[in-house]
């Protein structure tokens, strides 16, 4: 009888030690497939769990699309030089190559930076999954146990849905 509560004591912290919500058990199972090295998976600390809805995802999309909108605005200033210089060699006939792509860089360019700012605008609450931060300890390519975090979103279904 005096056993009672130190198995009572044993059970529920044993308990207390592994996932018990879908998202703490969704992660490793995601880990796991994309580890170097799975078997060496070690959770270290969980973050608190927030809801992810859709207007959050719809600001990761729209910071997705700056990036793009950055790096199409880059290329498109690069080819600008490039086409001044063949120009510049051959005559005026590349003028109006020059507009014509110059305008429809511009024209790619204003779409993506106007769905971005539809995405930042989105006011969409409905709830689409969970997000958590996770630190954990894997081994890497060449064998050395690695401290590393990331931030997952797992969806209602129990999928990993992005990290």
């Amino acid at each position: 009888m005096k056993c009672l509560p130190v198995f009572l004591f044993l059970g529920i912290a044993l308990s207390a030690c592994s996932p018990q919500n879908p998202t703490q058990k969704a992660v490793p199972g995601y880990l796991k497939t994309k580890l170097n090295d799975p078997a060496s998976y070690e959770p270290v600390r969980w973050g608190t769990e927030k809801p992810w809805r859709k207007s959050d995802a719809d600001l990761a999309a729209a910071a997705t699309l700056e990036a793009s909108y950055r790096a199409q605005v880059m290329r498109a200033e690069q080819g600008l030089d490039s086409l001044r210089s063949k120009a510049v060699k051959r005559g005026s006939k590349m003028e109006d190559d020059i507009k014509r792509r110059m305008m429809a860089a511009a024209g790619k360019a204003d779409k993506l930076e106007e769905i971005g700012q539809r995405l930042k605008e989105s006011t969409d609450t409905t709830r689409v999954g969970t997000v958590v931060w996770h630190v954990y300890r894997s081994k890497n390519k060449l064998g050395a146990l690695v401290l590393d975090s990331a931030r997952f979103v797992v969806g209602k279904s129990g999928t990993v849905l992005a990290y």
